[in-house]
């Protein structure tokens, strides 16, 4: 029989299940689609999904895909689709992230570039995050200003990855450049029409006004740059310690459970259900933040020792 671990001297041994749902709202905007005064709606003629005819709503700008990211490692814990509004607002719903995690915001485009979160976000039941307000809201700065100064918008232009992969049209490779310019001239050559991903500015068809958007795209070479894994033990997802024997989130922070009135200087260990040790740390005083940790959705064993 395997033994996962072995402790002494234990006080405490709990199990813990860790999950809920959250929302997240955002506020962006792509310059392509953008048209001034805070909107992309074609100049009042509506949002792209609805000059393309795949929406009657006359608000729905585009589809974009927004993934929650694990700081420690990039990886996606859970990635959620929904429908752009033409004044750059969108609220998505997570079944699997803890209320208290801390989560890099990753937002994907057919044809804008794959945009970060600067820095890991405090996810919380209800978590709102407004990428226009500034450009240090995004990770390495990379967005630019609308225009008319109303807001900070993601790059259009990456509308292929030619020189990558080799998938071509519609399959981007976080780059604009060469490819994304041939693939813009070739439709804007038999001036292409309807939902494609070289019509940057969302109007039904591939002209001259896309064309330009991608020619300073191409000029400028932009790259959509991603952030690198964080130290787990530096993102400032505080546990604290209380006596209650059930695990739940209160202002974004997790309670461990712990017996009443117990002395201070005690180690804690959290397990995972494999028996992998997620962290060990000294408690010093009760009341008080015990350890920095991010913990995704699951079951873990916390161990109580001393």
């Amino acid at each position: 029989m395997k033994t996962l671990f072995i402790t002494l001297n234990i006080l405490f041994v709990s199990f813990l299940q860790v999950a809920s749902q959250v929302t997240l709202n955002l506020h962006l905007l792509i310059e392509g689609y953008y048209t001034g005064n805070g909107m992309m709606d074609n100049f009042g003629a509506g949002g792209c999904l609805n000059i393309c005819g795949i929406s009657l709503n006359p608000n729905d700008v585009d589809t974009i895909k927004v993934s929650l990211v694990d700081p420690a490692n990039l990886n996606y814990i859970e990635s959620v689709k929904g429908i752009l509004q033409t004044n750059g607002y969108i609220s998505l719903n997570y079944s699997t992230i803890t209320p208290g995690s801390f989560c890099i915001i990753c937002v994907e485009h057919r044809n804008a570039l794959k945009t970060w979160s600067a820095s890991p976000v405090s996810i919380q039941s209800n978590t709102n995050y407004d990428f226009c307000t500034s450009d240090s809201m995004a990770f390495r700065k990379n967005m630019t200003m609308s225009f008319d100064n109303q807001g900070w918008m993601f790059y259009s232009g990456d509308i292929s990855d030619e020189n990558n992969l080799g998938f071509g049209v519609c399959f981007q490779d976080g780059i604009t450049d060469g490819g994304d310019y041939l693939e813009m001239e070739n439709a804007l050559a038999v001036m292409l029409q309807g939902y494609q991903c070289q019509d940057i500015t969302g109007d039904a068809i591939v002209d001259s006004t896309d064309w330009l958007i991608e020619e300073q795209a191409v000029a400028i070479i932009r790259i959509a740059y991603q952030p690198d894994p964080i130290n787990i033990n530096e993102i400032n997802n505080s546990i604290l310690v209380s006596n209650s024997y059930k695990c739940v989130s209160i202002n974004g922070e997790f309670l461990i459970p712990v017996f009443p009135k117990t002395k201070t200087n005690r180690n804690c260990s959290i397990y995972d259900l494999s028996g992998r040790l997620i962290l060990k740390t000294n408690i010093e005083k009760i009341s008080n933040h015990i350890f920095d940790i991010w913990l995704p959705d699951g079951v873990y064993v916390v161990i109580i020792e001393g």
